[in-house]
């Protein structure tokens, strides 16, 4: 056993805090129930809400969106007028576990979502072992993720495919993502026990996807099981290994136990978001369902895990490709404002002079459009009456710097108070049913949480913190400077 620094942080991916807390209380958790008590309990503040796939780049870089520019699995790419993936050259930065590196400390990284690998010698990185988000595997040295396969198994989630699921289908996804929980908190116990490392960071990414299909607590899954008892199982393998894995890493390890951003009930109808936009463009609203081309076709004929199958063996540029297909369906080129890929808001870009590849509209008459968007937005109404969409947001004004420009032009912003939309009716009384069939009933918030209990004793300077907040506190715990262009600072005294 070593007295060097350590710093050990486990991620709950999208865990909603308030679960959380209630299963604690209850002593339905119990080993982490007794290391909450001896930590110290913070709030996290994160931009999940708004931006949900900025929230792990923003914990690896220090920095806002701003400035990494990244935003979701898959993102419009301007110049190129295309999708691609965010591990593109175009949204790469250096997380903060570099530093750590260039300082000869040792340790790894595992399925910390869109974050990128950091080829130095004594630092592991296996991301794609079991993520949620669609991302290409990542591993150094090569030979690690097939080693971890080797060793523990496949891990049953492969990437969330969102797939519509009955009561006992939903059993049975909570049940895998156990499975995957009980193969994970094995690797941890194993690489805590190790003697050469300085600083593992580690996430629990089944209960992100879990968490999308099971937001409604209450909800009967059969067998007397809810969704919040099923949701609460996946943590149990986590829970049973916690004592070995914090005697593996032994008394002078700092430990932190957090989740960036929570999972609140809603079902997304970001998808009404083209019509809006087509509405403030003055082009006609299409109030349809798109026809499905023949790919579309042939597959909705097969069951849904013959679906997945087919889809999750294809090679990820294939997939990325066929994503782009289906998500720009209907856009042209002579559209002045557009919908790109994210969920549970609907973002927009204009299709800008300078900044797009064949740009048409310039900065003034972009403007006028996102106000005519926000006033439309927030004039549409939901099929029982209530107002559809509560805020537009400026994302490049909200967070600027030099990727900005990479960010969505305005997000639009669900009413939390709505659980379901079945239609909205626009302002000249035009209807718009939603044809997205129910898949998942939880959206992201940017509520966190983290249990802190350091190696010596040292306290928190504060009682809530910000995602941008991890990477100068964990370089300062080593005593290493923290880069200028860092926007947080660090909360341990």
């Amino acid at each position: 056993m070593t007295d060097r620094r350590r710093v050990l942080m486990i991620g709950l991916d999208a865990l909603d805090h308030r679960s959380l807390g209630r299963w604690l209380a209850e002593g339905r958790l119990p080993n982490l129930a007794a290391f909450a008590a001896q930590s110290h309990r913070l709030g996290v503040r994160s931009i999940g809400r708004t931006l949900h796939g900025s929230v792990w780049p923003t914990f690896a870089s220090g920095q806002g969106p701003g400035h990494h520019g990244i935003y979701w699995w898959t993102q419009w790419l301007a110049e190129e007028g295309r999708y691609v993936r965010n591990s593109h050259g175009a949204f790469h930065y250096d997380p903060f576990w570099l530093d750590l590196a260039e300082a000869g400390r040792k340790g790894a990284v595992f399925d910390v979502p869109y974050t990128p690998a950091v080829r130095r010698p004594g630092v592991w990185t296996a991301n794609g072992w079991g993520l949620h988000d669609e991302m290409e595997p990542v591993s150094y040295p090569e030979r690690l993720l097939p080693a971890i396969r080797r060793r523990y198994g496949r891990h049953p989630l492969q990437a969330d495919t969102m797939h519509s699921m009955k009561p006992a289908a939903k059993r049975a996804m909570a049940d895998a993502m156990a499975a995957g929980a009980r193969l994970r908190s094995r690797l941890l116990e194993d690489f805590a026990g190790r003697g050469d490392w300085d600083f593992c960071i580690l996430t629990y990414t089944e209960t992100h996807k879990a968490g999308h299909y099971l937001a409604a607590e209450g909800e009967d899954l059969g067998d007397g099981v809810t969704a919040d008892d099923a949701l609460r199982r996946i943590l149990e393998p986590l829970d049973e290994a916690f004592p070995r894995i914090l005697q593996a890493a032994g008394p002078g390890c700092d430990v932190y136990l957090f989740g960036l951003h929570g999972i609140d009930v809603q079902i997304d109808y970001a998808n009404l978001g083209r019509a809006l936009a087509a509405y403030a463009d003055g082009r006609p609203v299409a109030t349809n369902a798109p026809a499905r081309d023949l790919v579309r076709r042939i597959r909705d004929l097969m069951p849904a895990d013959l679906q997945d199958r087919i889809w999750l063996a294809l090679p990820p540029a294939v997939r990325n490709r066929r994503f782009g297909q289906t998500t720009t369906q209907g856009i042209s080129s002579q559209d002045r404002i557009f919908t790109v890929a994210h969920d549970s808001s609907f973002a927009v870009r204009i299709n800008l002079l300078g900044r797009d590849r064949g740009g048409i509209v310039d900065e003034a008459e972009g403007r006028d459009l996102l106000a005519r968007l926000e006033q439309a937005s927030l004039a549409a109404r939901t099929d029982g009456g209530l107002q559809a969409f509560v805020e537009m947001l400026r994302p490049q004004e909200l967070h600027p710097g030099p990727r900005a420009h990479r960010l969505p032009d305005a997000v639009v912003m669900p009413n939390a108070a709505v659980e379901r939309v079945a239609s909205i009716e626009l302002p000249d009384g035009t209807v718009v049913p939603s044809f997205v069939v129910e898949a998942r009933n939880g959206i992201h918030t940017g509520d966190g949480f983290a249990f802190v209990r350091t190696g010596d004793g040292s306290s928190p300077g504060r009682e809530v913190i910000d995602a941008v907040d991890f990477a100068p506190t964990t370089l300062s715990r080593f005593g290493l400077a923290i880069r200028p262009e860092f926007q947080g600072e660090p909360f341990l005294r």
